[in-house]
């Protein structure tokens, strides 16, 4: 369960059950993918929620639906909503401008 996770344990959105609402930690790689997830919203510091869990799983990142295949969701790190991120600031999310 989600609820056992350290806050500081950083876990893919695979390991969490449909429903759990999470921050994004971070992204895996500087590959296209992770550049579209950015540009799309998932990026380190921003809330997400689980809407469908497993393959392919499904993010609600605003009002926004993303569905990923496993490889593609396999990128993203993210921990609990109820640890410690409850603290962090708007500086500490990245800016997904195009460069």
């Amino acid at each position: 369960r989600p609820e056992e996770i350290p806050y500081w344990r950083q876990e893919a959105p695979a390991l969490v059950v449909q429903g759990d609402e999470v921050f994004v930690t971070g992204l895996d790689s500087d590959s296209p993918m992770s550049a579209r997830l950015r540009v799309l919203g998932v990026m380190t510091g921003v809330p997400v929620r689980i809407a469908r869990a497993g393959s392919p799983l499904i993010l609600e990142v605003g009002e926004t639906r993303l569905c990923l295949r496993a490889n593609e969701a396999e990128q993203i790190r993210v921990t609990p909503m109820d640890s410690a991120w409850l603290g962090i600031s708007n500086s500490a999310v990245e800016d997904a401008s195009p460069a």
